[in-house]
């Protein structure tokens, strides 16, 4: 083979690992703006190892570990979820309590977890956790942001949430998860409907109040949900909102 083919040979490769690597580096190509400031992606060549961190107190401990270690992003929903947590769930008499921190690493998968209580007094009213997951891929050599579920629940048996603004607080949390307004305010509407309307106590243990699972194309957006857990006596017992990451690979 000529100088002149070899030359050609070798430009054409290093055009194709640039291409391949783009590809790898931007996995929410098709994804909106909007869409793309809830996700994260990065390369990577191994997995997450096997380790618990379950006792972690700082905030800025469980981030250097999430950095320095698994060298893994969190993403800005993180910090509006938490503001959005701090003013919706707190009251004159309802106050935020020692944030608890934990990391597991389990071979492909990194889960973050954030649990946030309120008391009043001594006495537990609502706790909060969030939950960020990573994967891992294989075959696209690269980590992203798979899941961040939120999940706010109510301590006593017969308690309510601290400012019984369930409204806002869905409002809030749809707005950080981008959904959009009519979206947000229809699935508000007719989720209020039915509960003025039911005859008898609602007692779903999952009721979806706001989702984009119908129809939903996985290469151009997150599934996104929120939704109401009830007990068996019709007492709102939950609120549940997921962000995940539904494409194939």
């Amino acid at each position: 083979m000529s100088q002149k083919k070899r030359s050609m040979s070798l430009m054409i490769l290093v055009l194709l690992l640039i291409l391949i690597g783009c590809g790898k580096a931007d996995r929410y190509a098709g994804f909106s703006q909007a869409e793309h400031a809830l996700s994260w992606s990065n390369e990577r060549n191994r997995s997450f190892g096997d380790a618990d961190y379950s006792k972690i107190e700082k905030e800025a401990k469980a981030f250097d570990l999430l950095q320095d270690k698994y060298n893994v992003v969190v993403p800005n929903y993180y910090e509006t979820t938490k503001h959005t947590l701090t003013k919706e769930l707190t009251s004159k008499t309802v106050k935020l309590g020692a944030v608890q921190y934990a990391i597991f690493a389990r071979n492909k998968e990194l889960e973050f977890r954030t649990l946030y209580p309120f008391y009043q007094g001594e006495e537990l009213q609502v706790f909060s956790e969030v939950i960020l997951t990573y994967a891992y891929s294989v075959d696209q050599a690269q980590a992203y942001l798979k899941s961040q579920i939120v999940t706010i629940k109510i301590a006593p048996i017969k308690g309510t949430l601290p400012n019984d603004n369930q409204r806002e607080l869905i409002t809030a949390i749809g707005k950080n998860m981008k959904l959009p307004d009519k979206k947000l305010e229809t699935g508000l509407a007719g989720y209020e409907k039915r509960l003025k309307e039911s005859e008898n106590p609602i007692t779903d243990d999952y009721l979806p109040i706001v989702s984009n699972t119908s129809g939903l194309d996985k290469e151009q957006e997150f599934l996104k949900e929120i939704a109401a857990v009830y007990d068996e006596v019709g007492t709102f017992r939950e609120l549940y909102a997921e962000i995940s990451d539904q494409k194939s690979k």
